[in-house]
């Protein structure tokens, strides 16, 4: 099982590896560290390192240790960093809390004061951050200034209450230890949000119980006032917004007009003209009286329909000063128990939004894809290595926490056994593998834009793909995906201890190199492609290959830190599509020794043709067997659990007739389970738990 202090040692021991391999602090490598964290964590989108301390008037201490503009919301997080390097679990009191916060907002009045620039050199980071917030500074109403530390918050520290600076709203978040490990391993991979509903509504929200599908799922109808549901987003951002649903206000903007034109002009109409929300959370805390029923708390509140309403309605009250006391929201909300979390939201989110395509982007760790990806990493084994008497495997880490807990499942014994399998260096999260796949497809603006606006376009190119013919993602697919993890990871590294190099943008680095490396095989000898295969066999770059690449990488510096270039910020020039237009027009000429690293395209082709019969050929077989394995009283139930529903189809009827019969014993074909395998997916979105 894993605890808080095996959690703390692998924490420990990652940040140390990463100081090592790129040649960086070790309080710049924890920076990094949970930067990467809490944008999976989906509590910010990418933190940047930008390490300053000074002083101000008075003496007083300055002090910032990175920071990330959240343009789809208008704020700033600033972060503060107490690192410490020992190898047991430390404390972190009130008062040195309060003092680091105090060094952070003593930066920002320095910044207001004017005074701050005259205290930086042009060329260093720091100034182009200031810069940076100087130009954004009417658009940002909010500084969130987070605490970052391995230490553990002392019992006594209370949360810290917001304050103003200027017009400025701060607010306070620590993030410790234990804090980090509580959303290691919680179910939904992100830290649960427990909202006290009395803070607007004394006495809570009425609803009504629609109905008990069973144990596991309830539903309650009622009508949300609009200024609750502003207030609530503009109190917890977009973490209340299931993640396909962020998805699709990340690509279609934060207003409609529609809503924005209900609320402005004719507010009493907006519970007649809008469909309202829906949403999932995992438990609620309620109150019978006066006959009815009143929710005063919610935990784990996701919007998974209704996110354009939420956020609009927002937007009106924050931008046009909207009144919204007039205006009323249609709820529902499905409350699942925490066991079913994973399966069951995301289903509920996909038959939420068929209307609008959300769907497109339903890319939580229960996809089909994350499913058959894991499956893979669990099959096929590494080619044997020079020395090695053994074969290891690659983990695809298809939910967080996932490898930690596997690894600490067992005895000591296991947990050792279960690395030399499965190496730490081994390891493939979703995120990592929206990295590699995105800088790949040529689309390193986006992958420097963040985490989470990376993993939408992810999501987007591959479900898409996926959708129109998922046995292309076979056993070749994940090689694949291995080799560019490789790559990325090679080229990260000789970055890193590059003579050119000096600290900062090595993340923009490495995926610009990618996708110009990418984007000159397009235009090499009419078109080829790289030979995944060989990385795969060598579980390593060539070193003829990995050459080319400094070489690239080097050219990317250059266009990165020009100082022509029109944006001051370096990071944010890399996130602009002119960045990636003069990277890609910078003329590199590949040197003959890379054609025995290439296929031709014909060559490609015909490697996906066969993995896509074998892999088409595995599906069927997989999708028979689980409809088997589930077994015929599963299938009965779920047949008189869509009777009642009114949702079974005369063929799902049918073919659960075949499965089901006691004389006989024939199987289902390929397709007629995938119909059994769909019909499952539907009914259990809707409540139906057969297991």
């Amino acid at each position: 099982m894993l605890t808080l202090d095996s959690f703390f040692i692998d924490f420990q021991n990652s940040v140390r590896a990463s100081a090592s391999a790129e040649g960086i602090f070790t309080k710049t490598a924890f920076v990094e560290e949970m930067s990467n964290r809490l944008a999976i964590a989906e509590e910010i989108d990418a933190l940047i390192t930008c390490e300053y301390e000074g002083f101000g008037v008075r003496k007083k201490k300055l002090a910032i240790d990175g920071y990330d503009f959240d343009d789809e919301e208008g704020q700033l997080v600033l972060a503060i960093v107490d690192y410490s390097s020992d190898d047991a679990i430390g404390r972190l009191i009130t008062t040195e809390a309060r003092k680091l916060f105090s060094n952070a907002e003593a930066f920002v009045q320095m910044f207001l004061s004017g005074g701050l620039k005259d205290l930086l050199e042009e060329s260093s980071d720091i100034f182009q951050m200031v810069s940076e917030f100087k130009e954004r500074l009417e658009s940002i109403s909010v500084i969130r200034l987070y605490l970052l530390t391995n230490l553990q918050l002392s019992e006594s520290i209370k949360t810290f209450a917001p304050s103003e600076i200027g017009n400025l709203r701060i607010e306070y978040h620590l993030w410790d230890i234990e804090r980090l490990f509580r959303v290691e391993t919680s179910k939904t991979g992100r830290e649960e949000i427990d909202i006290d509903i009395t803070r607007w509504l004394p006495k809570g929200l009425a609803v009504l119980p629609a109905s008990v599908t069973n144990s596991s799922v309830r539903t309650f109808l009622g009508v949300i006032p609009g200024e609750t549901l502003a207030d609530i987003y503009a109190t917890y951002g977009s973490r209340v917004l299931e993640s396909n649903v962020r998805s699709f206000l990340t690509a279609r903007g934060k207003v409609n007009k529609s809503i924005r034109g209900t609320v402005l002009q004719e507010p009493e109409m907006f519970l007649s003209f809008n469909n309202g929300i829906t949403a999932t959370a995992t438990s609620i805390d309620s109150n019978d009286f006066g006959g009815g029923t009143y929710i005063r708390g919610i935990r784990n509140l996701q919007i998974v329909n209704g996110g354009q309403t939420t956020a609009s309605l927002f937007y009106a009250k924050k931008n046009d000063k909207a009144n919204l006391r007039g205006v009323d929201v249609q709820l529902k909300l499905i409350v699942v128990d925490e066991t079913n979390v994973e399966e069951l939201v995301p289903k509920i989110s996909r038959f939420a939004n068929t209307q609008n395509r959300v769907s497109e982007a339903d890319f939580f760790s229960n996809h089909p894809f994350h499913q058959r990806m894991e499956e893979k990493s669990r099959q096929i084994l590494v080619p044997s290595q020079s020395g090695q008497h053994f074969q290891t495997k690659w983990f695809y880490e298809r939910t967080r926490g996932q490898y930690l807990n596997e690894r600490a499942r067992g005895t000591a014994a296991e947990a050792r056994k279960f690395e030399t399998e499965y190496p730490k260096s081994q390891v493939i999260t979703k995120t990592d593998a929206a990295k590699y796949l995105v800088s790949w497809l040529q689309r390193p603006q986006i992958v420097s834009s963040g985490a989470q606006k990376n993993f939408v376009a992810f999501a987007d190119l591959v479900s898409k793909e996926w959708t129109t013919n998922d046995v292309l993602f076979g056993d070749d697919y994940f090689k694949e995906l291995v080799g560019k993890s490789i790559l990325f990871n090679s080229i990260r590294r000789s970055v890193a201890k590059a003579p050119w190099y000096s600290t900062g943008y090595l993340a923009n680095i490495v995926t610009y190199t990618i996708a110009k490396f990418a984007h000159t095989l397009t235009q090499y000898r009419g078109g080829s492609e790289l030979n995944f295969q060989i990385i795969w066999n060598l579980q390593a770059v060539p070193n003829e290959l990995a050459a080319i690449l400094d070489e690239i990488s080097e050219d990317v510096f250059d266009v990165l830190t020009d100082e022509k270039r029109p944006v001051v910020n370096v990071t944010e020039w890399a996130k602009r599509e002119p960045c990636w237009v003069r990277v890609r027009e910078c003329e590199y000429d590949f040197p003959s020794e890379i054609d025995e690293y290439l296929m031709s395209r014909s060559e490609v082709r015909e490697m996906k043709r066969q993995s896509a019969k074998s892999q088409k050929l595995d599906s069927g077989i997989s999708s028979q067997v689980i409809v088997l394995d589930l077994g015929p009283t599963y299938w009965l139930n779920a047949r008189d659990f869509a009777l009642r529903m009114t949702t079974l189809s005369e063929k799902e009827n049918s073919i659960i007739g075949l499965v089901t019969s006691t004389t006989s014993q024939k199987i289902p074909s390929e397709l007629q389970s995938k119909v059994l395998l769909e019909f499952r997916d539907r009914i259990e979105a809707i409540g139906f738990v057969g297991r």
